[in-house]
């Protein structure tokens, strides 16, 4: 019993003993320097103890970051129609989709809403697509539903809309078709035609405007201009000679260089102008024959107007011999034409020599004719024959081109009789009938039967025409 109670005692001691020992040896490794760090290619920073820094630099575990990922995801699909029935689950930063789709571009939708979600660092896409026909369909008819129902509710602001731009474009046709105020602020047709259709353009795009600004849609104006101007360049390069011809025709039109019923000769084409169009001038030859003439090559070309002044002049030559009275040729001349009917007698007639040649001497006998009563081609025809006569019952010889044996021993008694001969058959010829010498409107005929069947835009001055 006695020993029993000693070998308890003497464990005791031993526990206590063996107990300050080890507290001891914590203590003096507590106050002994820490050994010193061997260097690393990567340094492992220091962490302050304080509590502060540690809450402030902490990372959450794992779990609960893709806990966060989670109810994200789950929130943004479940507020999107298409991506309701998609179900992301997330581990470790791996976001793993499951559920059905409408289709291959709803899936993509969610892969790239579950990529951008930040601390997403890959995406395993597991949505399959909706093979029900019902259920593909269901979506896009709820949206087809939902903008009908949209449109029936902004059905009068529609109304108010449209009604804005009917009123602006009948406004519009009234404007194009009121000319009198036209005619009383422009006096040149095509600068009165193009002021009508820009005001009545204007008209109809003011009414669009407020009409979309009733729709809150102006920013489809902008757009809509842009694509224009785009459109616009590359059609003016791709139809340069189309727009030179459109251009020419407005300047033409403005400058006025002939009117209907001109005789013209624009590049050799001679004729009296029909029409002026946006694309062509229209000529009539004086053989009744059409040409049409690019307004392009007419703006650029030299246009001899013949009607522009209404006195016209024209000469007949004559060569007389070289031994003729030059004196008495110019007055046989002038007189002749005094009273050939059609020749103006302001200017009046008048003769020139023109050229001494080798048989003969070059005699130019003027006129003037006024072409609003007379025509220019009548008149001359009857001048040259009048002055042949005269010339004739002058005794003034006209000699051609050839060589001649003259006899001076002619007796002067047959050179009387001929010369009395010749004047007899001048003056009978001069005491003929009035010739018939009015201003030819066969082609102004055909130009009136012309105008009147072809419905083509004129550009011309309307008080020019017949």
């Amino acid at each position: 019993m006695m020993k029993t109670r000693h070998a308890r005692v003497r464990v005791s001691v031993l526990g206590v003993a063996l107990g300050v020992l080890v507290r001891t040896s914590l203590a003096r490794a507590d106050e002994m320097p820490p050994p010193p760090q061997r260097a690393s290619a990567s340094p492992v920073p220091e962490v302050s103890a304080t509590p502060a820094a540690v809450s402030s630099t902490a990372v959450p575990p794992p779990d609960e970051s893709d806990r966060v990922i989670e109810e994200r995801l789950t929130g943004i699909f479940a507020n999107v129609d298409e991506l309701s029935e998609v179900q992301p689950t997330v581990r470790f930063g791996v976001v793993r989709l499951r559920g059905t789709t409408s289709g291959a571009e709803t899936r993509r939708r969610a892969e790239e809403l579950a990529k951008a979600t930040p601390g997403v660092v890959f995406v395993d896409n597991d949505i399959e697509g909706v093979t029900d026909v019902a259920e593909q369909i269901e979506p896009t008819l709820g949206r087809f539903v939902k903008r009908l129902e949209a449109i029936v509710q902004r059905a009068p602001l529609y109304g108010v809309a449209l009604g804005m731009v009917a009123l602006f474009a009948v406004l519009a046709g009234v404007v194009r078709r009121w000319r009198a105020p036209f005619r009383l602020l422009i006096r040149r047709p095509i600068v009165r035609d193009m002021a009508q259709q820009i005001s009545a353009i204007l008209l109809v795009l003011v009414g669009l405007l407020i009409g979309l600004e009733l729709l809150d849609a102006t920013a489809l104006v902008g757009a809509v201009l842009g694509a224009a101007g785009v459109v616009g360049i590359a059609l003016g390069f791709a139809f340069r000679d189309i727009a030179e011809n459109y251009l020419a025709s407005i300047l033409l039109g403005v400058r006025q260089p002939f009117s209907a019923n001109d005789h013209v000769v624009i590049e050799g084409h001679e004729g009296k102008v029909i029409r002026l169009t946006m694309r062509e001038t229209v000529l009539m030859t004086l053989d009744g024959n059409h040409v049409r003439l690019p307004n392009a090559l007419v703006f650029k070309a030299v246009v001899l107007n013949y009607t522009a002044n209404p006195f016209r002049r024209f000469q007949v030559s004559v060569g007389v011999a070289v031994t003729s009275d030059l004196g008495e040729a110019q007055a046989v001349g002038n007189a002749t034409l005094r009273q050939t009917p059609g020749v103006a007698a302001e200017p009046p007639p008048f003769t020139r020599i023109e050229e001494l040649g080798d048989s003969n001497v070059l005699v130019k006998v003027f006129g003037w004719v006024d072409q609003r009563e007379a025509d220019w081609f009548k008149v001359r025809s009857e001048s040259v024959r009048r002055v042949k006569s005269a010339f004739d019952a002058a005794g003034i010889d006209m000699p051609v081109p050839m060589q001649r044996v003259q006899l001076d021993a002619l007796q002067p008694e047959l050179r009387e009789k001929e010369r009395e001969v010749r004047r007899e058959l001048g003056e009978s010829e001069l005491a003929e009938a009035s010739v018939e010498v009015a201003p030819d409107d066969v082609l102004e005929k055909q130009i009136a039967v012309d105008r009147s069947v072809q419905k083509d835009e004129d550009l011309l001055d309307a008080a020019a025409q017949p």
